[in-house]
């Protein structure tokens, strides 16, 4: 064969030695191989990925071999368009695998012939390899055209890749016109690319293809799809990235290239083709639509009653575990319709130290706790809550996550963290409860009235051995509206120079707006002098503010705002504070957690 290969591998030896013996025996004379880094939360990965890259050391037969491997995880999008890009700067087309995509041998001669027959045709964005029509011959030739493309196995040029932007940076302004209708037509194609777009373009899916997708169609082009299935994803499994579950097309049946090729005499879309993908890869049909629509008005309505009747609990799940709330909790709702929410906290996670101490006040049931223990379990957690109910949810909740991560380190404090001198109850619905203060009142030991004092977070650190103050890498609160009062119980804590704090910033009355205001002159003077606000859909509202003056002014916009305009309102702000030594760090997690985001 002629072409170059370019092969993408991971932390799947397995997988990948299947793929490496198929591209043996075409015995191509040049191999690009692009490997990701390790997941720094999963102990597995570093192992993997050094079992994987050894293989590459085995090739037996007259090939050039160059490597681009990662020392860190770079995550989809990053490592498979970077990866590319190293590509094309080394050779001007090339045939692309992936670890799990094998291919029959006559995927490489097709390749070899279409890349040659195509290379100054600027209609032409890829060769694919394989064909998701599941039988269907789409034509008398060898091949068809098609304006979807498929990646699993496939062949392209420099020309071609010189288009794609990972950033999507057009998007913004075609959205605005009627440009996806003319590509797609159906109303309900435009809305479902409408959200793909949305998500890749924000940054809300760690993906590459989408991307790839759009630069094609952005200078319409199309892909060469062949009437045989020539490359077989064989990755849908537990150990998969991006394919964890099965697939209409996963594992499909190899057929070979009969040759000479039977070229179609005009370019043009198949458009029973394109209607098929569009309805079975990138759409629903009547019958999923017709379920959904039942389950959306009948059944999850009745199933949502009978839950809250009978207090059933709703099962929330984790890559490695699920939690469970209480029937009536938003959480599940609310990452539902805004995909940021909740997302930070478990983001920031992935950026700390093994043994770093994330005290959690205000724990709930235990989704902060389950969220950034999913995202690194190798921190220490100290997590306090004072609902008897929530409590309960979280000792239930951190077995689960302790059944998953066996050495995660997980404390649990029942109290009301605070340093204002009366009693409490706690009240609220939906998953949240804030502290309505009694004034008078005391409580003798071992009180079951229902009532809390607070305590000061300080003597909790203190009275608990297992919490070492000098490993406390993140202090969050999430109190409603009295999370001033939390961090004025901190006292020395708050000196650590590696700490960092996230609090809700939640402010209905008087007295909370001036205790908030009074809070951040007290860091500035502590020397947290920089602040990120996000709003209460998890999206960032100002990436970095300096000074007291500047964060007062953020707080008194949105205080101001609150109520006006309705839609999508910001009700409250999330602050992460941090002094000026954190700077670096705070700009990578912000910039990983919205790439592309512009400078507030």
């Amino acid at each position: 064969m002629k072409s170059p290969v370019a092969l993408f591998v991971f932390r799947r030896p397995e997988l990948t030695a299947r793929v490496l013996a198929a591209i043996r025996l075409a015995r191509p004379s040049l191999l690009l191989v692009v490997a990701d880094g390790p997941r720094a939360p999963r102990p597995d990965d570093a192992a993997a990925c050094v079992a994987t890259r050894e293989l590459i050391d085995q090739i037996d037969w007259p090939c050039e071999v160059r490597r681009e491997f990662a020392a860190e995880n770079m995550g989809c999008r990053r490592r498979i368009a970077s990866g590319l890009a190293w590509v094309f700067d080394q050779v001007p087309e090339a045939i692309i695998l992936e670890d799990d995509c094998v291919p029959d041998q006559t995927f490489f001669r097709f390749c070899d012939e279409l890349l040659e027959k195509y290379r100054d045709d600027n209609r032409i964005a890829q060769i694919s390899g394989s064909n998701n029509q599941n039988g269907r011959k789409r034509g008398s030739h060898s091949y068809f055209y098609s304006r979807y493309n498929n990646v699993w196995g496939w062949a392209t040029w420099r020309r071609a890749f010189e288009l794609y932007d990972v950033d999507i940076k057009k998007w913004p302004e075609l959205r605005a016109t009627s440009w996806l209708s003319h590509i797609v037509g159906k109303p309900a194609e435009v809305n479902y690319w409408t959200r793909v777009f949305d998500a890749t373009h924000e940054g809300r899916v760690d993906t590459w293809d989408y991307q790839w997708i759009f630069s094609t169609w952005q200078h319409g082009m199309l892909s060469v799809v062949p009437n045989h299935n020539l490359v077989q994803n064989i990755g849908f499994g537990d150990d998969a990235t991006h394919t964890a579950s099965q697939d209409l097309f996963a594992n499909s049946r190899l057929e070979p290239m009969p040759f000479p090729l039977d070229h179609p005499p005009a370019v043009a879309a198949e458009a029973g083709a394109d209607r098929y993908t569009a309805r079975f890869e990138f759409g629903e049909s009547w019958l999923v639509r017709a379920r959904k629509s039942l389950r959306a008005r009948v059944l999850q309505p009745l199933m949502r009653r009978l839950r809250l009747a009978l207090d059933i609990p709703v099962t929330h799940a984790y890559p490695a575990f699920s939690i469970e709330l209480p029937p009536e909790h938003l959480l599940p709702g609310y990452q539902r319709m805004f995909p940021d929410y909740d997302r930070f906290l478990p983001h920031l996670a992935t950026f700390f130290d093994a043994g770093d101490v994330v005290i959690d006040v205000g724990a709930n049931c235990g989704d902060t706790l389950a969220g950034m223990c999913s995202a690194n379990p190798a921190l220490a957690f100290a997590c306090i809550e004072p609902d008897a109910k929530f409590f309960a949810y979280l000792q239930r909740n951190a077995r689960r996550i302790e059944a998953a991560f066996p050495n995660v380190s997980i404390h649990l404090v029942q109290s009301l963290v605070g340093d204002r001198p009366e009693a409490a109850a706690l009240s609220g619905s939906g998953g949240t409860k804030t502290a309505r203060w009694i004034t008078g009142v005391s409580l003798p030991a071992g009180s079951d009235s229902g009532l809390h004092h607070t305590v000061r977070l300080d003597a909790i650190v203190a009275a608990h051995p297992g919490i070492a103050p000098a490993r406390i890498r993140l202090l969050k609160s999430d109190v409603d509206g009295y999370d001033f009062d939390v961090l004025n119980s901190a006292g020395g804590l708050l000196d650590s120079e590696r700490l960092l704090l996230f609090f809700e910033c939640f402010a209905d009355n008087d007295e909370q707006r001036a205790g908030f205001l009074h809070l951040f002159e007290q860091l500035d003077a502590r020397g947290f002098r920089r602040f990120c606000f996000l709003d209460n859909y998890g999206a960032v509202h100002r990436r970095e503010v300096f000074g007291v003056d500047a964060a007062h002014a953020v707080l008194g916009e949105v205080w101001a705002a609150r109520g006006i305009g309705g839609g999508r309102g910001v009700d409250y702000l999330d602050v992460l504070a941090y002094r000026d030594a954190d700077a670096s760090l705070i700009q990578r997690v912000v910039s990983g957690y919205l790439p592309g985001y512009p400078p507030g």
